[in-house]
């Protein structure tokens, strides 16, 4: 068994709000295509969805956003077509490993590989890939965690340059054993 881990792809994070960025569209057709796949093999598929309350201690670091209930904190359309396929994890923090959600699907199932795919690849995404590999590391569970290059992203301004952090992401989650590959490998792999 494996699982396709979309993290963010949200409207909060894509389409509108403090922290959306369009070139985070990019990633979409990949993803879509990961997803067919996947539904295709009866594999799982669940899905990261920033959440928070409005006293969220995350909005120190980070302006508001994805409030819950708000339309931000909504898969975006185009993944909307898997709604009954993809398994729902809010969380209310860059990290959605740590949810209790999460940890019990974790428990409940053995992932022989999860593909991690989505939004922002120097923040969520990495803080996922990190996670997922030391906590595996921990408890002695060959789970490989690979990473779509091609269906994650992360958002270009003035402080913060898009090819260089994502590279940079990139190089941290290969340096941690990820598995790197571009979709289309993952599709056709055994």
């Amino acid at each position: 068994m494996k699982l396709l881990l979309i993290v963010d792809m949200i409207n909060g994070f894509l389409k509108e709000g403090n922290m959306a960025f369009a070139s985070g569209m990019a990633v979409v057709d990949p993803i879509l295509e990961l997803a067919t796949n996947f539904v295709a093999k009866d594999y799982d598929i669940a899905a990261f969805r920033d959440e928070h309350a409005p006293d969220s201690l995350e909005f120190r670091t980070y302006p508001t956003h994805c409030l819950k209930g708000s339309s931000e904190s909504e898969l975006i359309d185009e993944l909307k077509i898997f709604d009954n396929k993809i398994i729902d994890i809010p969380k209310a923090s860059t990290n959605g490993v740590n949810t209790q959600a999460f940890q019990a699907l974790l428990k409940e199932k053995y992932y022989e590989e999860i593909v991690v795919v989505g939004v922002c690849s120097d923040i969520c995404v990495l803080q996922s890939v990190l996670s997922l590999i030391t906590q595996f590391y921990e408890h002695n569970i060959d789970t490989k965690v690979s990473v779509a290059t091609d269906a994650i992203a992360t958002f270009d301004n003035s402080e913060h340059n898009a090819n260089d952090y994502h590279n940079f992401a990139i190089d941290l989650m290969r340096n941690a054993s990820a598995n790197i590959s571009d979709s289309k490998t993952i599709i056709n792999q055994k």
